[in-house]
């Protein structure tokens, strides 16, 4: 009886021997697989930030073709009897034909395409439409995809009793769609007498983005001749500089010693790396100490400046206050970099309270001086205590907090888009289109493409605060 309980508590625990095997196994295994995990868990190649911006966080827009499209008005604005007093008409036709455009007539409701030589077409309009349907026309480019031309006298007749739409903002929600897709519309405005009796405007509209390298106005760019005058409409194309000692010396506080290394700039945005940790950036940035009186200054060190925004560099738009959002890129920048590595996000994580702005500079000359936040803790950063091995890779966007709209301010730079229709009245409809477009809140460069002027990524070590 004895010697059959032994031998029955002894394949008990021979069993249990064997199971706590298989569980140790998989436990050591995954142990091993985790540790490799955490060795691989630092930014491999900052190289990578440049796809990363391009195809991930940079401004969300629809991307338009090189391709170009040219329409042109067929009514008596264009006829050759009344072109061939323009000196500007035939003086644009090279930059056209350097475009190489494909030719659509508009001829009443009818957008036809057209064959033959550029040059020929546009010399030999010789039809006398009585209208040409411009509405239908400017929503065809906004739908598209390609950059266009627009030639027109702007005057959009209907055979009912709207007659000639003169204070219908007919295009204003046009121009809004084209504007909020962050792209760009200059408009070259040309004063001339049509049949010399009607004080009339021939209107030459570029609908192009400046995200396009060799886009077109970069061809037609010139400057306006005389009785023509040139306007550009934009919510985000305003003009940022950076005004650095060297290449590689952007102006960063000597305390962070940036790596000139892995430094780099593109045109909307460039990358750093701070080879210090965060505990000696609150002590020698946040809580700088005065070299007179050995007091904190007020507002710390700087971090970064000698990114210069010119505010007024848009007809429509002034930017009036700046600010500053910050978020966690590592996660998202590491399943880009390794997709085998967890977990894979989409979403950045907002760091509040990290960064501040130096209003005081920004209001003096358009400076962005990059200051750390009073209340900043460390709250949003990766930290050694919980993840050794995780570094930060902050994405720093320099945003437009305030815009205001030029219109009111400068109404009588916009009068150019005033005319006398054949009828002898006023006809404000482009004017008033433009106008509407510029004060509807969804155009304001604070809203579109959630206002980016300039982003920065930084790259830290792990946080020790």
């Amino acid at each position: 009886m004895q010697e059959d309980l032994l031998k029955e508590l002894q394949i008990q625990l021979i069993n249990n021997l064997n199971n706590m095997k298989r569980i140790f196994v998989p436990l050591s295994l995954l142990f091993f697989i985790s540790s490799c995990c955490r060795d691989k868990d630092a930014i491999q190649d900052t190289s990578k930030v440049k796809p990363f911006h391009e195809q991930y966080y940079s401004i969300e827009k629809k991307k338009l073709n090189e391709a170009v499209d040219l329409f042109v008005d067929y009514s008596t604005c264009l006829t050759k009897k009344e072109t061939e007093k323009s000196s500007f008409y035939p003086s644009i036709h090279t930059e056209i034909i350097k475009c190489k455009p494909t030719f659509w007539s508009i001829k009443g409701e009818k957008i036809v395409r057209e064959e033959g030589e550029i040059y020929t077409l546009l010399n030999n309009i010789t039809d006398d439409e009585s209208y040409a349907d411009i509405k239908t026309t400017v929503d065809a480019i906004v739908k598209g995809v390609n950059q266009a031309i627009l030639i027109t006298d702007g005057e959009y007749f209907q055979n009912n009793s709207n007659g000639s739409n003169r204070d219908n903002p007919y295009l204003a929600e046009s121009f809004e769609k084209w504007l909020v897709a962050g792209h760009d519309i200059y408009i070259y405005s040309e004063i001339y007498k049509e049949k010399n009796k009607f004080d009339k405007r021939r209107y030459y509209f570029l609908f192009t983005d400046h995200d396009i390298e060799n886009n077109i106005f970069s061809i037609f760019s010139r400057n306006p001749l005389g009785n023509v005058k040139l306007t550009k409409l934009s919510s985000t194309d305003f003009d940022v500089i950076t005004k650095y000692d060297g290449v590689l010396q952007p102006k960063v506080n000597d305390v962070l010693s940036i790596n000139p290394e892995s430094y780099f700039a593109e045109e909307d945005y460039e990358f750093q790396e701070y080879q210090i940790d965060w505990s000696d950036i609150v002590k020698y940035i946040q809580n700088a100490a005065d070299p007179k009186t050995g007091d904190v200054k007020k507002g710390g060190d700087y971090v970064l400046k000698g990114i210069f925004v010119d505010t007024k560099s848009l007809d429509n738009f002034t930017i009036q206050d700046i600010g500053v959002k910050v978020y966690n890129a590592y996660d998202a920048f590491r399943s880009f970099e390794d997709t085998s590595f967890q977990p894979r996000t989409e979403k950045l994580k907002e760091i509040e309270e990290l960064f501040t702005i130096d209003k005081e500079a920004f209001k003096k000359n358009g400076e962005v001086v990059l200051k750390i936040h009073k209340n900043f803790t460390g709250v949003g950063l990766n930290n050694k205590s919980d993840y050794p091995q995780k570094e930060n890779l902050l994405k720093v966007d320099i945003v437009i907090n305030d815009a205001e709209d030029n219109f009111d301010n400068k109404s009588q730079d916009f009068d150019i888009f005033k005319f006398t229709s054949v009828d002898g009245m006023s006809n404000n409809s482009i004017y008033e289109s433009i106008e509407s477009a510029i004060k509807d809140d969804c155009v304001n460069p604070k809203k579109v493409n959630k206002g980016i002027l300039y982003t920065i990524y930084i790259k830290t070590a792990s946080s020790d605060l």
